[in-house]
């Protein structure tokens, strides 16, 4: 777990740190939290002041230079717990103030009679701030392994592939009408050519 004293001094790194000089340097870095979404309202309460966030997470990208979302991600986090963790020590404070201006103000022990009276408060604050600064050192690992690697380069896009030209069709080939069989028209044979003449022929061989 992380002691007040690393915590301290990891904020003071980040304090020190000049960032970029030119307008151009100083832009991005003031945009740098903006990727992540970092600056939301959400993130603050009543009282607290969006210029102070905004300095202090400036200053955290300053001093890490994160090259990667995976790194801004940790970035955030760092700074996020920072800011956290000042909310908690002073909501402890107003906290002590509360109590002790309810106990007897002529007792020589007010802090205990506060403590006594307000100590399962106390405990679940002390839970959050080193829930915090576990998590505040946990993303400062992250960043450092994340860092300790080379930037995986960017994959080319891929172009579209262009549609195929379609095919021609094939004509659709003329019905052949075959040529029908012609069949020659025969004459009914006359009674002569078939020696029928006479009568009595006639009645010997039926048509």
């Amino acid at each position: 777990m992380a002691t007040q004293r690393q915590i301290a001094a990891n904020r003071r790194n980040a304090q020190k740190s000049t960032g970029p000089t030119s307008l151009d340097g100083k832009s991005r870095s003031s945009a740098n939290a903006l990727k992540t979404g970092i600056h939301s309202d959400a993130l603050l309460v009543p009282g607290e002041s969006p210029e102070e966030f905004a300095q202090l997470v400036d200053d955290y990208y300053a001093l890490h230079q994160p090259r990667t979302a995976a790194e801004r991600y940790q970035v955030d986090r760092i700074a996020r717990h920072d800011w956290l963790q000042n909310r908690l020590f002073r909501i402890e404070s107003q906290l002590w103030a509360h109590h002790v201006a309810q106990a007897d103000p002529q007792s020589p022990v007010a802090m205990g009679e506060a403590a006594d009276r307000a100590g399962a408060q106390f405990m679940r604050l002390h839970r959050r701030v080193v829930h915090s600064e576990k998590s505040y050192e946990d993303a400062n690992r992250h960043l450092k392994r994340l860092q300790a690697e080379p930037v995986p380069e960017p994959v080319p896009a891929t172009p579209p592939a262009e549609a195929p030209e379609p095919r021609p069709q094939p004509e659709d080939p003329k019905p052949q009408t075959g040529k029908l069989a012609s069949f020659r028209s025969f004459s009914r044979p006359t009674l002569r050519e078939l020696g029928l003449e006479n009568a009595e022929n006639r009645d010997n061989f039926p048509l």
